[in-house]
């Protein structure tokens, strides 16, 4: 039953990302499912909990999910600046504990690996290069998913 329900929920995240065809946007860079290989916050490697479920977060070029296992973290609206040196993302939370706060940060993504740097939600401050490693700041390695 664990495994339909895991389905099902994987089965909605294909069709997020893999909705109809839009223009190449900024957005759609990262647009897919990402599964969280690693966090670090403070230099420090958070502990993965066996018992949480996958980490998985979706884009669809202009919003995101994450999900913890079968519960939903945070939902919101995202912005790419691949201009920028490094790249800049901006994620606007508008359900989920820290609803209503924006996160800034940096992101790198090389083929099917998308590093992510960013500062605690609400915080003023974007990270400026992948190498602060006594911050608060939360360093997250993630690959893409695919059914």
């Amino acid at each position: 039953m664990k495994f339909m329900t895991n389905a099902i929920i994987l089965a909605a995240f294909a069709l997020v990302a893999a909705s109809s065809p839009e223009p190449a946007t900024t957005g759609n860079v990262i647009k897919g499912i990402w599964a969280t290989v690693s966090i670090t916050t403070g230099g420090v490697k958070q502990p993965d909990d066996p018992t949480a479920g996958a980490a998985l977060t979706a884009f669809d070029g202009t919003n995101f999910v994450q999900r913890q296992g079968l519960d939903v973290v945070q939902e919101g609206t995202y912005t790419l600046n691949p201009d920028k040196s490094p790249p800049t993302i901006d994620m606007k939370i508008t359900s989920g504990h820290e609803a209503g706060k924006t996160q800034l940060g940096i992101y790198q993504l090389h083929g099917e690996t998308l590093k992510l740097f960013v500062a605690p939600p609400g915080a003023t401050k974007r990270p400026k290069s992948f190498s602060a490693s006594d911050s608060q700041n939360a360093f997250v390695v993630t690959r893409r998913y695919k059914p």
